[in-house]
């Protein structure tokens, strides 16, 4: 068992808090199909990029706003393929709105509609590609959640799955707790879990959360 105080918690969401893999795999494929660039190209950058930076690096000769609508749509068409991470629901009702917030490389509609469709209570200062000039791995998106919840990024633990969403949060300061089977065995990670289904909240202040850690 592992115990962690922290002043808020930063949660990514695809892959973080809720389990959309499946949904933007056949997202990015039917694009990919319709574009004719190689899914190969688009796997190897987003993971945990906003949809816009990975379209303006794997295909700069097509027009970025057009392609960024033609596969934000497609993520809402096949939107029915997903659901919460194990123990998130729970974990997110007993969180104080005021000690989270999401952190997302998603644009706001692609957010709220995962949200709504896998019922989790929405946050009220979000910060979504929309809200950055540079998302991750750059710093800011973090940098900007812990500004919204009026905390330095050292009082704020983030959740996250992903290298480029890892690397943000170190950057921004932040300790981060890997979620899933991402290695990321560097100073500043401070544990990796599965799911939520094992980890204790107390809501008190700091927030102290106890975890069993993934091996």
């Amino acid at each position: 068992m592992q115990v962690l105080e922290a002043g808020a918690i930063l949660f990514d969401m695809d892959g973080t808090l809720i389990d959309s893999n499946r949904c933007v795999d056949r997202a990015w494929r039917a694009w990919c199909a319709a574009t004719g660039i190689a899914l190969e190209e688009v796997a190897r950058v987003s993971h945990g990029a906003p949809c816009r930076q990975t379209i303006a690096q794997v295909a700069p000769h097509l027009d970025t706003d057009r392609e960024v609508s033609r596969y934000e749509a497609l993520e809402l068409w096949y939107g029915d393929d997903q659901a919460p991470v194990a123990g998130a629901g729970a974990l997110l009702e007993a969180l104080p709105a005021e000690r989270w917030t999401l952190v997302t490389s998603a644009a706001a509609r692609i957010a709220q509609f995962r949200f709504r469709q896998c019922r989790l209570p929405y946050p009220a200062a979000p910060v979504t590609a929309e809200s950055v000039r540079r998302g991750k791995p750059s710093p800011e998106p973090f940098l900007l959640g812990a500004e919204r919840l009026g905390l330095s990024p050292r009082d704020c633990l983030v959740f996250e799955d992903s290298p480029a969403g890892v690397q943000a949060g170190l950057a921004a300061g932040c300790r981060v707790v890997v979620v899933g089977d991402l290695d990321a065995r560097q100073p500043g990670v401070v544990a990796r879990i599965q799911d939520y289904r094992n980890l204790r909240l107390d809501a008190t202040d700091p927030l102290r959360i106890t975890l069993r850690t993934a091996a």
